[in-house]
């Protein structure tokens, strides 16, 4: 309702606009967005084969993030060439940053070149491809649904039929991360993938298909095959025409287990930008305010500790609303519950039928919190 200025934005999480630049970070961030799709932080899931299926799902990730952005580049440098143009200085020591990834026997004519300002599109080496890429996808931003379709189709037609296995997909895949240089994280990952058995691969190989099929759900790829909402911009967009900062507010509803895998995703990337990043969250000038209803409910927030215990030096505020605090003790722990409620400035309690929980309120009510309990109503006798 343009109108009334409400939008139902789409959210990518691996678009460009939403990967932190530095690679520090970038690595990071990937790492971070695998954990909710294989989670290693959970003591309960922290088992050898989850943890290999998270490793496995980093190297896809920081494959295709390297992938598709090394393409598009390629293709702008590509298309100079081909129309005979120049290349300025700038552009000259971008395309060297690429190929002092890759390894010195390919690019030692076409540095040559560069040098000599003779590069043209006969000695030009290429710094990224599309191959691979299902045809869908050619040219677009990194998604889990152009992921997933990838992965669906390797998972089928990858697969060797005489050994069953993927060995020589995974060869291939390790073979084009070294020569174009796509990082540690999609080398290392490809590579302790061939270090496994037969056998340890099929097993990992069909944990890693679970989560992804959760992004074959129609509603949720088309709310994450693009993107119109930057976390970035989560503490206001400036307004050029009024000249200040507009507030923006994102309702997030999660019905069911795979829009909940989505919402703890941006719900705890918002927290972890504004709370530990000193730049890349936050850059509005407004504070943030955050609704988080059925804590218990919903999935574990990896930053809502943090978010009770740092969150008013960062200008953060929060309204949390639970029915059952032993949902949230089941969500979280007892330690983390404990430093949630005593982190909290005020607590409105509402008739709670458990003595237990009333005693454990009025205990934490000591440590500077503030509660207040609404007894409940006593029904009128009738005259």
């Amino acid at each position: 309702d343009v109108e009334k200025e409400m939008y139902y934005p789409r959210w990518n999480p691996l678009c460009e606009n939403n990967m932190p630049q530095n690679r520090k970070d970038r690595d990071a961030y990937i790492k971070r967005i695998a954990g909710y799709l294989a989670d290693v932080n959970d003591a309960e899931k922290n088992d050898y084969w989850n943890v290999l299926a998270n490793s496995i799902i980093v190297a896809f990730l920081a494959y295709w993030d390297a992938k598709v952005f090394q393409a598009k580049v390629n293709d702008f440098f590509l298309n100079k060439l081909v129309e005979e143009r120049h290349l300025t200085s700038d552009e000259k020591k971008i395309l060297m940053s690429y190929y002092d990834l890759m390894q010195k026997s390919y690019i030692k004519d076409v540095v040559s070149a560069i040098k000599n300002n003779t590069i043209n599109q006969d000695n030009y080496v290429p710094i990224g491809s599309w191959a691979g890429i299902p045809e869908q996808w050619i040219g677009k931003e990194v998604c889990f649904a152009s992921i997933t379709d990838w992965i669906i189709y390797n998972y089928v037609s990858s697969r060797d039929e005489n050994n069953k296995d993927w060995i020589s997909w995974f060869e291939s895949l390790l073979r084009e991360s070294i020569f174009f240089g796509y990082g540690d994280l999609a080398i290392n990952g490809f590579r302790e993938v061939l270090a496994l058995s037969k056998q340890q691969r099929q097993l990992a190989f069909t944990l890693v298909m679970k989560p992804f099929k959760i992004f074959t759900d129609k509603a949720l790829r088309e709310r994450t095959n693009g993107n119109d909402l930057n976390i970035d911009d989560i503490r206001g967009i400036y307004d050029e025409t009024q000249k200040k900062w507009r507030p923006v507010t994102i309702y997030s509803l999660a019905n069911d287990y795979n829009s909940k895998i989505l919402n703890q995703m941006f719900l705890d990337e918002i927290l972890y930008r504004n709370i530990y990043q000193q730049s890349g969250g936050g850059q509005g000038a407004l504070p943030l305010m955050l609704v988080l209803d059925d804590v218990g409910h919903n999935l574990r927030l990896r930053n809502l500790q943090a978010l009770m215990e740092r969150g008013k030096n960062k200008k953060i505020s929060a309204l949390l609303l639970t029915n059952s605090l032993n949902l949230v003790e089941n969500t979280y722990s007892k330690e983390e519950l404990e430093s949630i409620v005593v982190n909290t400035s005020y607590k409105i309690v509402k008739a709670p039928d458990n003595q237990k929980l009333s005693r454990q309120l009025d205990k934490l009510a000591t440590f500077a919190t503030k509660s207040v309990q609404i007894p409940k109503a006593k029904k009128r006798k009738r005259k």
